[in-house]
């Protein structure tokens, strides 16, 4: 008996393009993640600005100022949590200090 042919839709994958697809899923799952963080941080720092303009009536000065904080704050936490390729003073394969430190 032959197994039955393929007629449509996507072709089923071999066990190494499921290694593939799972790294291709974990780095759109880091995207994703990156993306609510820096969202999040601006709305957060953003209301916080709002709700202070509202009780000291001083708007627009504080929202400006949390929306600014709160896009600093956004882009230093995607920094820090996905911007780092190594740690700081790590050593490459040749045993150099990587770009920016001295070694000293």
């Amino acid at each position: 008996m032959t197994p039955p042919e393929h007629t449509g839709g996507a072709a089923p994958l071999p066990h190494a393009d499921k290694d593939a697809q799972r790294q291709l899923w974990a780095a759109a799952d880091s995207g994703w993640v990156l993306m609510v963080e820096l969202i999040s941080a601006v709305f957060t720092w953003g209301g916080i600005g709002w709700l202070l303009d509202r009780w000291l009536g001083t708007a627009p000065w504080l929202l400006i100022t949390g929306f600014t904080l709160g896009w600093a704050t956004g882009i230093y936490l995607a920094w820090h949590r996905h911007g780092r390729d190594e740690p700081r003073g790590a050593q490459n394969e040749e045993g150099s200090v990587s770009a920016g430190e001295s070694g000293t």
